[in-house]
């Protein structure tokens, strides 16, 4: 199915929560693997009713799918339209039966399934089918004895000794077997279909309450959406941890020299400004492979930006640290808090599928110094400070993994950068705080951005999709579906190989 379409569909369907689309094409695939291995095993299936109770009846058959037609319908409750339960609406099956009578064949009926409905129902978390209805007909019985002298012959002579009532006996056994097995035949296979567990692939997302399943206006696409969030309990698939490295200078506030860390002058009043290194790897994405884009797929994961935006609050409530150390005989020690002032999240790039994250950061925290004599501290006067991580920008698209068979987010630092780190008590510090004011406001700042930007690249370095759960049903092809719109909705999806088409 068309992305683009199964984006329209699922969005107008899921609404604020993540939404999951089937398409019609893996039904088809399903539906036509289950007929091949039922006309593998139907082959000399023995009768549990032997003719005139003594004579074997086994029965042979073949299905003809050329004519097979297939499409997703909403059945609506006649009293309630926001009642309604999907169906998949298979027509146009023929089923031909060879029957036997003691290994020799003597009829064969051919069968027409005008209609075979199976109700699509969520139990336990698991999309499952099962037959509602089917309208078969009896197109052709052929008595092959009757153009067959020798077969004929066969059964009039010992020890049968056929006679006349006996084919017309013979001709309504096998007509009562086509009238009443043909249910149990439309049921052996729509019952055995079994779809992907599609909630654990989609690993990504937790879906709650308020389940709902439905079809799309066109009939080719099954959608299931419930109460959603993201999961981000799952592991990093690439871990960021120790991995960003930071560049601290400071400044004489309204003047424009520069001056290195434990360089700066003494009793001034300064500001610090923190960067990223341009060697961190955390720049860059961790894999940097270029993703086939596909525009259909068989199955689907919407995600409206609102899921995301909702869900990524996880990264606001505020990040308490501490750190202390000393310099030769002087010591230090700070507190801090650091809160997200306010989340952004836009769509940049609509291929590959690309999101910016804005957190602008506050910091504020106090600090001390002292020095050591001998055995004796001497504490200094402790002061506050307080700073700015503004922008504070990741960037995290979507990626498929090949080698492990997942959709991931993979991300990246966009720009991070401090600025304005400093104490609102100076210059009236005392020594030894006025002597490595720079070094501990480096120190804290340093600190918010590596622990944040490790933190939040962990959060948006999560899998999405299991695909290898898929990929043991049926073979995948190594590419990726993706569309999305203005709003920052996006849909991705994944295909098989050969899927099977029918007119």
């Amino acid at each position: 199915m068309n992305v683009q379409d199964a984006h329209q569909s699922l969005l107008a369907f899921s609404g604020q929560n993540a939404g999951i689309g089937i398409s019609i094409e893996l039904i088809e695939r399903l539906i036509n693997e289950q007929l091949q291995r039922l006309s593998g095993h139907f082959s000399q299936l023995e009768s549990n009713q032997r003719f005139k109770n003594a004579l074997k009846v086994t029965f042979t058959g073949d299905f003809d799918t050329t004519g097979l037609k297939f499409k997703f319908v909403n059945v609506f409750n006649p009293s309630d339209a926001n009642e309604f339960f999907p169906q998949v609406q298979v027509g146009g099956l023929k089923l031909k039966i060879k029957g036997f009578l003691e290994q020799k064949q003597v009829v064969e009926i051919e069968v027409d399934y005008s209609e075979i409905n199976g109700i699509i129902q969520l139990i336990d978390k698991h999309i499952k089918i099962a037959l509602f209805n089917e309208v078969h007909n009896e197109t052709n019985f052929i008595k092959i004895w009757e153009n067959d002298v020798v077969l004929k012959q066969f059964f009039e002579n010992a020890p049968y000794n056929f006679v006349l009532d006996d084919w017309n006996q013979l001709v309504v056994y096998f007509k009562a077997t086509s009238l009443f097995s043909g249910r149990d035949i439309a049921e052996a296979f729509i019952d055995s279909l079994r779809l992907p567990d599609i909630f654990k692939t989609f690993i990504g997302i937790k879906f709650g309450e308020n389940a709902k399943l439905g079809a799309d206006h066109s009939g080719n696409l099954l959608m299931f959406t419930a109460d959603s969030s993201i999961n981000f309990n799952n592991c990093p698939t690439f871990n960021a941890t120790g991995r960003t490295q930071v560049n601290s200078v400071s400044k004489v506030k309204n003047i424009d020299n520069v001056y290195t860390i434990g360089n700066a002058p003494k009793n001034s009043n300064l500001i610090v400004e923190t960067t990223i290194d341009q060697s961190s790897q955390t720049l860059h994405y961790p894999v940097e492979d270029n993703i086939e884009k596909t525009e259909t797929g068989d199955i689907f994961l919407f995600t409206p930006i609102n899921l995301l935006r909702v869900n990524f609050d996880v990264v606001k409530p505020s990040v308490t640290a501490s750190d202390s150390g000393s310099f030769g005989p002087v010591y230090w020690h700070y507190s801090l808090t650091a809160a997200v002032k306010s989340l952004n999240l836009e769509l940049s790039s609509s291929w590959p599928i690309e999101f910016k994250l804005s957190l602008p950061t506050e910091v504020t925290g106090q600090a001390g110094a002292g020095i050591k004599i001998g055995c004796i501290r001497y504490e200094a006067l402790g002061a506050m400070f307080d700073g700015q991580v503004d922008p504070f920008d990741i960037s995290f698209k979507i990626y498929l993994d090949w080698g492990s068979k997942q959709i991931v987010f993979i991300s990246k630092i966009e720009e991070i950068k401090g600025h304005d780190f400093n104490f609102r008590t100076f210059p009236d510090l005392s020594f030894p705080i006025s002597n490595i004011v720079d070094s501990i406001l480096a120190k804290a700042s340093e600190n918010v951005i590596t622990e944040q930007a490790g933190k939040i690249l962990n959060v948006t370095r999560i899998p999405i999709a299991n695909l290898d759960l898929i990929n043991r049903f049926a073979t995948l092809d190594n590419t990726l579906a993706g569309a999305s719109d203005g709003l920052g909705n996006v849909t991705m999806g994944v295909k098989f190989k050969n899927k099977l088409k029918y007119s």
